[in-house]
C-alpha cells in the first residue's frame, strides 16, 4: 500500500530551507521544486507574495523559482520519480530543458547527454527531439 503523508506549509519550508543549505552541485532541484510547489500551492502564503518571498529568502529570482517548480510538476506528470533523479549533479537549466522530451524510459540517456554537453547544445539536441517527436 502506497501512503502518502501531507505536510504543512511549515514542514515544507523546513525541507526547504535544509535543501538550499547545502553546496550548489549536491542540491536536488526536484525536490526544491516539490516543496516550492507544495508552498505555492497551498494558497494561503502568510499573505505574502510568493515569488517575492523566494527571492527575499533564497535568493532565487522569480523565474528560476518557476522553472523549478515547473520542472517538478512536468516530471512527476511523465513519470518521472525523486529516486530516478537523485544524485544526477545537473543544473535546473539543463533539468528545465529536458522536462518536455523526458519519461521513464529515456530519462538515463538524457541524463547522461545532459551530463557532457553544454547548455547550448542540450537546446539543439531537445529541439531536435521534440521535432522529431512531432513528425
Amino acid at each position: 500500500m502506497n501512503v502518502r503523508m501531507q505536510i504543512d506549509q511549515d514542514e515544507a519550508i523546513y525541507h526547504l530551507d535544509i535543501l538550499l543549505g547545502m553546496k550548489e552541485q549536491d542540491i536536488e532541484f526536484f525536490q526544491v521544486g516539490k516543496f516550492m510547489a507544495m508552498i505555492q500551492d497551498n494558497g494561503s502564503f502568510h499573505g505574502e507574495d510568493f515569488f517575492r518571498w523566494v527571492s527575499e529568502k533564497y535568493g532565487f529570482e522569480s523565474r528560476k523559482a518557476n522553472y523549478i517548480i515547473w520542472f517538478y510538476k512536468a516530471a512527476k506528470k511523465s513519470g518521472i520519480s525523486f529516486s530516478q533523479l537523485m544524485g544526477n549533479k545537473i543544473g535546473w537549466t539543463k533539468l528545465t530543458l529536458l522536462a518536455p522530451v523526458i519519461n521513464p524510459s529515456n530519462l538515463n540517456d538524457w541524463l547522461d547527454l545532459a551530463r557532457i554537453i553544454s547548455v547550448e547544445k542540450l537546446k539543439i539536441e531537445v529541439k531536435n527531439a521534440k521535432k522529431a517527436k512531432a513528425a
